[in-house]
């Protein structure tokens, strides 16, 4: 084999070892029909991977790095062989006899003609030649497939090769899914079946022919009415010399509290071929955090405040652009000229998908709400807070096109709606319910938050719907399991990486019980292995046991104190001693917390002592957050309190007690 390999490459004998590992290499991952298996996964219990396999001795051109900026950014060479540690190949130069490993690889098509490999014509001719026949008895198999006609064997010519027709079966994942020959329209249903697959179509195209094409055009016309009713573009001719930014349609299928899907369209710019300083000037646009909307919750349960929720709809059609930008038309809806010439959209509005879009809208969102005589917070931006001894008290959280509006009066209520409603195309959706994933059951005496439902989603995303649950988020020991145990790196990490960062959001929004496994999850996302994988199926089973947990947020019968509890380990992770800060805050003494967190702390601490005193100087960090956020929602907080089991860190706090052991540590931390 090792000869066939350069003979047919035309490569040099002095590479007769590249050819010997490529050999061995290609023959472990072909089936074996005495075990039943390759090699390969006899020996791993894991089926090989072959995307990665390429024809040794074929062209390609490897990425050069540094590059100057007009030298080539590639360099022509020939495949030998499969890097044994890492995911490169090694190439080899001819000009230069030389052999090196890279990365970047880009391959040329398979085809001997293309590749520049010398070839001799004879072989080149019957290669052809045999290809060319059994393209041409395949073309002729369908054919008499068609028409149902049963060819007898010896019809074929002499010297033609018959093989049998292969037989495409449907994966089994997809067995659930069952046409209908019966029906007249069975093509459409096949064009449809790979769409009820993904759920959602991706283009324009795959929206019209598909089983739901009326529900999809109903939404694509109410997306250009609003376009349309908001003034939103100027149909102009495409000037000169000025980039036109694309478009394109998105589509998504939203679901309420109750279950009841609503078709949305969205005609989208692509912000990625916009110009900087051309096309846009600054992008950043805030949002609340989450602590804001749990501390409004918990104001709002202690106070009786009446707390609502209004939805803006298309809020990014109201800002005005900053820029001179023009856009394509969105297809299926294209308008031309008087002379039939090509037409193109000037916009008078920002809009979705825009780099600026999000800042325009948040500008102008603020400038109307500070006519209104509101004030944002200066610890949370997209807080706004109006307070009148008249009138009454209203705050506001933003989320972009959200708005949580809780005040001490329905007139007042009232009110503030019917202002946004003469400003803004509003959607009133009554009484809190439903908030960025999270659900909110608001009674007379408390109110709860919850992401049963966003828990079940993500349980039936990664197949866990029916799992085992666990009482735990996770056992033990993890650190000095996940640290000791050699297990194999996953050769796809997509995977790991969209439980964490699912879990990540569930616990950002209700439940700080999963902070600290999350944390240890979050710090193998590069290249996360088989046990990490585990590690993060086993919190699913603990969601999937205690998904019915929540916040509930009650009546305190004394007066809000925001208290803090902080603490920490002591070098737990072996591979770099940094120890784990962790903290969280209330504001009720019986009720639920409002902030917290757990990360690993930036230096390595040397004492138990020090540990916990930078633990101390990251809580007091968000505790005075929290007090400026609580003055700026009219709670009065004269002391935080904030508890610590360390005596040692107490002392070094108040005075700066034991200079020699402390005198190493970052001032960043003293503040305190």
């Amino acid at each position: 084999m090792v000869c066939c390999l350069l003979l047919e490459a035309n490569l040099p004998k002095t590479l007769w070892t590249y050819a010997v590992i490529a050999s061995a290499y290609i023959r472990n991952r072909c089936f074996n029909s005495r075990l039943g298996k390759t090699p390969f996964e006899a020996l791993t219990g894991k089926r090989p991977n072959l995307g990665n396999m390429h024809v040794f001795g074929s062209t390609c051109f490897a990425y050069v790095q540094n590059a100057k900026k007009l030298d080539a950014r590639s360099k022509r060479g020939i495949f030998v062989r499969y890097d044994r540690e890492s995911p490169a190949y090694l190439i080899y130069y001819p000009d230069v006899n030389k052999v090196e490993r890279v990365r970047c690889v880009k391959f040329q098509g398979q085809n001997f003609s293309q590749t520049g490999i010398e070839v001799g014509g004879e072989y080149l001719s019957t290669l052809v030649q045999r290809v060319e026949t059994e393209l041409c008895i395949e073309q002729t198999d369908r054919a008499n497939e068609d028409e149902n006609v049963t060819e007898n064997n010896d019809n074929v010519p002499e010297g033609n090769t018959r093989y049998p027709t292969r037989i495409r079966n449907k994966p089994k994942h997809l067995e659930g899914y069952v046409l209908d020959d019966s029906k007249e329209d069975n093509i459409n249903y096949t064009v449809d079946y790979c769409y009820r697959v993904a759920n959602i179509p991706t283009t324009y195209d795959e929206a019209v022919n598909s089983l739901e094409a009326s529900k999809w055009r109903k939404a694509m016309e109410d997306e250009i009415t609003a376009l349309n009713d908001n003034d939103t573009y100027d149909l102009v001719t495409p000037p000169e010399n000025r980039q036109i930014v694309g478009g394109k349609w998105v589509y998504a299928v939203k679901k309420g509290p109750n279950g009841e899907e609503t078709h949305k369209a969205c005609y989208v710019a692509k912000g990625y071929s916009q110009i900087a300083e051309i096309d846009y000037q600054e992008t950043f646009a805030p949002t609340a955090r989450m602590s804001s909307v749990r501390m409004l919750v918990q104001l709002a349960a202690q106070n009786d405040m009446i707390t609502h929720q209004m939805d803006v709809k298309t809020a990014y059609l109201n800002a005005p652009i900053d820029c001179d930008i023009y856009m394509e038309q969105p297809k299926g809806f294209e308008k031309v000229g008087k002379n039939g010439g090509q037409l193109v959209y000037k916009l008078k509005k920002s809009l979705y998908g825009l780099k600026q879009s999000g800042r325009n809208w948040n500008n102008m969102l603020h400038t109307f709400l500070c006519k209104e005589n509101f004030s944002h917070s200066r610890a949370d931006p997209c807080v706004y807070v109006r307070n009148s001894e008249t009138e009454g008290c209203v705050i506001l959280i933003i989320w972009v096109d959200d708005i949580i509006i809780s005040t001490t009066s329905s007139k007042l209520l009232e009110s503030v709606k019917e202002s946004l409603c003469q400003k803004f195309k509003m959607k009133d959706l009554g009484e809190l319910s439903w908030f960025l994933g999270t659900q909110f059951k608001c009674n007379e005496t408390t109110i709860e938050m919850s992401q049963s439902q966003y828990i079940d989603k993500v349980l039936s995303k990664f197949e866990m719907s029916d799992c085992k649950p666990k009482s735990t988020p996770c056992d033990l020991g993890v650190e000095k399991e996940c640290e000791y145990v050699n297990s194999r790196e996953l050769d796809d990490p997509r995977l790991y990486r969209a439980i964490v960062g699912s879990l990540i959001y569930v616990m950002t929004g209700t439940r700080p019980d999963l902070c600290y496994v999350v944390t240890k999850l979050s710090q193998n996302m590069a290249k996360p292995t088989e046990s990490d994988l585990n590690l993060a199926k086993y919190v699913l089973r603990y969601l999937k046991g205690t998904r019915e947990q929540c916040l509930k947020f009650e009546k305190s019968e004394t007066p809000l104190k925001l208290t803090g509890f902080c603490d920490s380990d002591w070098g737990a992770p072996v591979k770099d001693r940094r120890s784990i800060t962790g903290y969280n805050f209330q504001l009720s003494e019986k009720g639920p917390l409002i902030s917290w967190k757990s990360r690993k702390q930036p230096t390595v601490a040397l004492s138990t002592c020090e540990a916990e005193y930078i633990s101390l100087a990251s809580a007091v960090q968000e505790s005075k957050f929290l007090k400026q956020l609580c003055r700026d929602m009219y709670i009065v907080i004269d002391v935080v309190l904030i508890h610590v089991d360390n005596q040692g860190t107490i002392n070094l706090a108040k005075n700066p007690v034991n200079h020699q052991r402390s005198k190493h540590i970052d001032i960043k931390y003293h503040f305190i």
